[in-house]
């Protein structure tokens, strides 16, 4: 009976010891391992880097109680980091975990090795990061967060500025809200983004991408490779570009936009300082075309220029006009395979129309009077005469086309030389009837006055037709 009972007993002492919770400095411990608020725990051999006699640092886990802060692995004798996870080197309600880890700032984070978390709700964590700023952020190797609110991630990276962002390798965000990503870049002004490899965005809200590309001037951006956008509100892309004027664009390959309020386009032309000029060319590496004028376009196409004014889904049906390789003018399309609707016209009447309408020298009001004369006809006038035929409406009472003018005068010409030749004709016949009248003893007389009287008509006929057909 007495082995019984003490077996129950034993049972029973086992069952409530296997529950029961253990206090240290208090007396009702509220869970398996209680200890008093403010108190340190550890687990390990010291709270310091305290060497052993190996030589050999313990791992350690220590919880400040005073501070609500966490430890957890170890520290090394070096001279900065031996009495680093000492009480007084400790931030409240901070955590650190891993080698040699610091967890400075208060309500701070360090993980990794070497980490360093200084400013108050900042994270470290990587081999060697450090976030010094407040709530900043360091992620990496070697990733520096300086400024408050700045965040660097990755290798070397390095984030000074307020609120500013650096990721990847040896990149720099020195600017407040920067942002710098890749490989070396840096973002230098305010609000500024710098992508890609080794380019520098040091303009206020400046942007730089590509490689080697630079972005100096406030609001400009710099793409491509080796791009330069040193003006306020410029914009260089391609290769080797630079746009140094104020709101200047320079794009494409070596081209140059200098001078304020200029646009560079294509290959090997500069807009030369020029204010407002547009510079545009084809690639052509031997020549560097430059504007010559402010305000000026200059194009260079050795292949030629073609416009088209219709919307045709063909190209081969499509209206519009063109300069050949090497030509001096614009030529319209004129192939006959694209025309239809052909109708013939009375080229007579159109000798007449023209001796009826206003023509002169006039200049364009606003112009000056001395130098910017021209000749030619008025526009409602022109359309007034040949503006319609039998099937529809010709040009408009506005302007002129090149095309339709050079029709109706070659329609002229041609009226006039049917004339002329009409008029050859008949003086032919009365020279050969004066010369039959002198054989058959006509009055010579009477034929001399046929033929005066014939070439009269000729000449007044020819200097009404000269007289119309002045530009």
């Amino acid at each position: 009976m007495k082995s019984i009972l003490l077996l129950v007993l034993s049972f029973l002492l086992c069952v409530t010891l296997s529950y029961a919770q253990v206090g240290i400095g208090i007396t009702t411990p509220r869970a398996f391992f209680n200890v008093l608020y403010g108190k340190t725990v550890l687990f390990g051999y010291d709270t310091t880097g305290t060497l052993s006699s190996q030589n050999i640092f313990y791992p350690k886990l220590i919880w400040y109680g005073s501070k609500g802060a966490f430890r957890a692995g170890g520290v090394s004798g070096g001279s900065e980091t031996f009495a680093s996870w000492d009480k007084n080197n400790v931030g409240a309600y901070s955590f650190a975990s891993g080698l040699d880890t610091r967890a400075r700032g208060d309500y701070t984070t360090s993980m990794g090795r070497t980490s360093t978390a200084n400013g108050n709700n900042s994270t470290a964590i990587g081999n060697g990061a450090q976030a010094d700023g407040e709530n900043s952020t360091a992620v990496g190797n070697g990733a520096w967060a300086m400024g408050n609110y700045s965040t660097a991630l990755g290798d070397a990276t390095q984030a000074s500025g307020e609120e500013a962002t650096a990721m990847g390798l040896l990149t720099v965000a020195s600017g407040n809200c920067a942002l710098a990503a890749g490989n070396s870049t840096h973002a230098g002004g305010t609000n500024a983004t710098a992508f890609g490899h080794g380019t520098r965005a040091d303009g206020y809200a400046s942007t730089a991408m590509g490689s080697a590309s630079s972005a100096e001037g406030a609001y400009s951006t710099a793409m491509g490779s080796n791009s330069q956008a040193s003006g306020d509100i410029s914009t260089a892309m391609g290769y080797l570009t630079t746009a140094s004027g104020r709101a200047s664009t320079a794009m494409g390959d070596e081209t140059r936009a200098i001078g304020d309020y200029t646009t560079a386009m294509g290959s090997f032309v500069s807009t030369d300082g020029k204010v407002g000029s547009f510079a545009m060319g084809d690639h052509d590496p031997s020549h560097s075309y430059r504007s010559s004028a402010n305000n000026q376009m200059m194009m260079r196409f050795s292949g030629g220029y073609i416009l088209y004014s219709s919307g045709a889904t063909s190209q081969t049906a499509a209206i519009g006009l063109q300069i050949a390789p090497g030509g001096n003018a614009w030529t319209t399309i004129s192939d006959s395979t694209r025309k239809e609707n052909f109708r013939s016209v009375d080229g007579a009447g159109f000798l007449q129309k023209i001796a009826s309408m206003r023509l002169g020298s006039w200049n364009y009001k606003g112009q000056d009077a001395k130098q910017y004369r021209h000749y030619g006809p008025m526009a409602q006038d022109f359309f007034t005469a040949f503006g319609h035929d039998a099937l529809g409406t010709i040009g408009e009472d506005k302007s002129i086309n090149q095309a339709d003018f050079d029709g109706v005068n070659l329609i002229a010409i041609q009226a006039l030389i049917k004339e002329v030749q009409q008029l050859k004709a008949d003086n032919q016949q009365l020279r050969a009837e004066l010369k039959a009248s002198r054989q058959g003893g006509q009055s010579t007389q009477e034929l001399a006055k046929k033929v005066a009287r014939l070439e009269a008509l000729l000449s007044t006929q020819l200097d009404t037709t000269s007289a119309s057909l002045k530009p």
